[in-house]
């Protein structure tokens, strides 16, 4: 068939073929290019896990249980001293006996989302000490062990050096009930409409704050392996369930040390990131080379490389007593933190905020205020 079309016409259907065919071949490699970052990211540690995620570095707000979405906008000033805040969500808040409840969480990030802000969702399942001679737990009532072999169950908590009531985790009908947790947690945040403003989820500290022997018959005899790899279980599912969501284990104890080794292995292997209630750099039980933060300056990136999964430590009460620039050194120059979650403490937030403004001090224009905004070997950019 003769093309009648006028020159100019012929022309203009050329350039407009020409014009898609260049925006095909640059999607088609934008896509080759993440899917070969993330590869390359994948085989570079044996066996490591790799996903894109949205990823949003820097300082956050860490606030503690049922804060109002008033005291969230009030506590989180203009600009990008805070890229939002950390908020703790226990357990027994989150599951009822007439079911799972995550309606507060889906309120945060909505306020989030409308700051332009992000939330990292603290998953609380441990607790500490007692109020007026009864224990704290932030476990449900009906939390129930395995099967005992001479009849009946084991107790699914056990009594801490603080008095509160933890979560015996290396028991497998705990790690279950766990799990179903974090599977409905997962499903409710991927369907949530304002899931942009999720940055990550943290798990509870690994501390078991109390020896074997004190347990008592009541709970399932405690073993190491088995803590080890409950845990595993239940960290690395949810990193899967969340395929664009950053997902920390904070890793500082086990019944002394006996797992640190163990399970910060096999959260590089599951590309699950690092993480702990405590950045102080003065407290002796953390320090290096015996405490948990060998573990990070192991992991941690250099000039060329950055670091092999996401890292993040609280500022907790305990840690407040020195100044913020001393903590931010710290864990900038020698944990090579990716996140540091300052708590909202009256009088010391105060100093931390006037630090984070210093433009002698912390990079004004960067969004990650200085820490390691470079993605981990176990992740690559969530586009879309």
């Amino acid at each position: 068939m003769i093309d009648q079309r006028s020159p100019l016409a012929r022309s203009a259907t050329k350039s407009l073929k020409r014009s898609l065919l260049l925006l095909k071949s640059f999607a088609l490699a934008i896509s080759l290019v993440c899917s070969q970052s993330c590869y390359a990211a994948a085989s570079s540690s044996a066996g490591t896990v790799t996903k894109s995620v949205r990823w949003h570095p820097g300082n956050y707000l860490l606030m503690l249980t049922h804060n109002s979405t008033a005291e969230i906008q009030a506590a989180l000033p203009a600009g990008t001293k805070f890229r939002g805040i950390q908020k703790q969500y226990n357990w027994n808040d989150l599951e009822k006996p007439d079911g799972f409840h995550f309606e507060q969480i889906g309120d945060d990030l909505q306020t989030l989302r409308q700051l332009n802000k992000h939330l990292i969702v603290q998953l609380q399942y441990k607790a500490f000490f007692t109020t007026n001679g009864v224990p704290n737990s932030c476990c449900p009532k009906n939390l129930r062990g395995s099967a005992k072999p001479s009849g009946g169950y084991y107790s699914g908590t056990y009594v801490t050096k603080t008095g509160s009531l933890d979560p015996a985790i290396w028991d497998p009908a705990v790690t279950a009930r766990l799990r179903i947790l974090y599977k409905a947690l997962a499903n409710y945040l991927n369907s949530n409409k304002d899931v942009q403003a999720l940055e990550a989820v943290c798990l509870s500290e690994t501390s078991v704050s109390q020896t074997a022997e004190a347990m008592g018959a009541d709970v399932m005899p405690y073993n190491s392996d088995a803590y080890a790899t409950n845990l595993s279980y239940g960290f690395r599912e949810l990193n899967h369930d969340l395929p664009h969501t950053v997902v920390i284990q904070y890793t500082n104890f086990g019944v002394g040390r006996d797992i640190v080794d163990q399970v910060v292995q096999l959260e590089k292997t599951y590309g699950v990131g690092l993480g702990g209630p405590d950045l102080n750099p003065v407290n002796p039980g953390l320090q290096a080379p015996n405490g948990v933060y060998q573990q990070y300056m192991n992991l941690a990136g250099d000039r060329s490389h950055p670091n092999a999964i996401p890292m993040g430590t609280a500022v907790q009460p305990m840690d407040t007593e020195l100044a913020p620039e001393i903590t931010y050194k710290f864990g900038k120059n020698t944990l090579h933190l990716n996140y540091i979650f300052w708590l909202n403490k009256p009088g010391y937030i105060d100093q931390v905020i006037s630090f984070l403004s210093d433009p002698q001090k912390v990079p004004q224009s960067d969004a990650a205020g200085g820490l390691d905004a470079r993605y981990p070997s176990s992740t690559c950019p969530f586009l879309f």
